[in-house]
């Protein structure tokens, strides 16, 4: 049976590790497929780090941005989420670069929430 997803999706994925990318990566993939050919679907990758992948070479950590940019997943970095409601993910920021450490990034809403950490 052929389902389609209607109205806008937001899809934000908590971790930017392996698990992390492969879903955000699986949830464009599949559902992307399946919601009004994609138009109207968003993918946020929530990432601690400064970088994906930063124990992997820098050719391949050019690749994966290269990826997630082709797929038009929103990549944040240097964020740590602090609370989760039914709507919204609120972040904050932890640039090392900012003297004061967490700075307010603001509340990203989604439809679908998904924790990927380790």
């Amino acid at each position: 049976e052929n389902k389609t997803l209607s109205g806008p999706l937001g899809i934000v994925i908590v971790g930017g590790g392996a698990a992390g990318i492969e879903l955000s990566l699986a949830m464009r993939a599949r559902w992307g497929a399946i919601s009004d050919n994609g138009k109207k679907m968003s993918v946020t990758l929530l990432d601690s780090n400064d970088r994906l992948v930063p124990s992997e070479s820098l050719p391949c950590r050019k690749a994966m941005e290269n990826v997630m940019k082709k797929y038009e997943i929103e990549v944040k970095h240097n964020v740590v989420v602090t609370e989760v409601t039914s709507t919204h993910v609120r972040v904050v920021s932890t640039d090392k670069d900012r003297n004061s450490g967490y700075d307010e990034c603001g509340m990203i809403p989604y439809t679908h929430c998904i924790w990927a950490t380790g």
